[in-house]
């Protein structure tokens, strides 16, 4: 191996002259091949096949002026003749109205004799209807028990008694009214009411006070 790579380095001018006279060599034979194998296949010059045309002379026949005469008329041009109008038939002659009926006198009316006048109503008498009338009285209130109704609502059990009657239990809620004493607010340690004068007043639990009450009486 080492005397092959020093002949190469000292005959490298060989080598390169041998190679081109090789490369030199192969341009000449493809150029004198090249053309005799073109030849062989039919690409180059000699015989080649003789054009032939697709469409021939009496291929035109059918589209060339013929002889035939015009046609006497137009094949597409249509002469109706209409039919005869028709007459419309004579209106009918009316029936000849019949004789009018003699006319009968008419027999007079009888006026009818105006009725007698409804005899007058006899006037109402006027009833006084007697109004109740209003009177502030004093009212004791007492509280008595703190609770809630069924629908969670706070209710104080108030034991009244009206100047001159029996006392009465109640049950009441905030925004209650009962003999013009509104019920303002209910805890478990006191009530708050607005009597009939607009007095606002405190009750406390287990004690009484009294207010004023707007009543009516005959």
């Amino acid at each position: 191996m080492n005397d092959i790579g020093k002949y190469f380095r000292e005959e490298w001018e060989v080598l390169i002259l041998a190679a081109a006279a090789l490369l030199l060599l192969l341009g000449l034979g493809a150029h004198f091949l090249i053309p005799q194998a073109k030849q062989r296949r039919g690409l180059g010059g000699g015989d080649t096949i003789p054009y032939k045309r697709l469409f021939q002379d009496q291929d035109f026949v059918l589209q060339q002026d013929s002889g035939v005469l015009p046609l006497s008329r137009n094949p597409f041009a249509f002469n109706i003749q209409g039919g005869k109008p028709i007459t419309p038939p004579p209106a009918p002659t009316p029936d000849p109205a019949p004789a009018a009926a003699s006319e009968q006198p008419t027999p007079p009316v009888q006026q009818e004799q105006p009725a007698d006048p409804p005899p007058p109503e006899p006037e109402a008498t006027a009833v006084e209807v007697a109004r109740p009338r209003r009177q502030f009285l004093p009212q004791r209130i007492s509280y008595m028990f703190f609770g809630q109704d069924d629908k969670g609502q706070t209710t104080a059990m108030l034991k009244v008694q009206l100047q001159g009657k029996a006392s009465e239990i109640m049950t009441l809620s905030p925004g209650d009214l009962q003999a013009g004493v509104r019920i303002l607010s209910v805890r478990e340690e006191a009530v708050r009411v607005r009597d009939a004068r607009g007095r606002e007043v405190t009750i406390q639990f287990s004690e009484s006070r009294i207010v004023t009450a707007l009543v009516e009486v005959e």
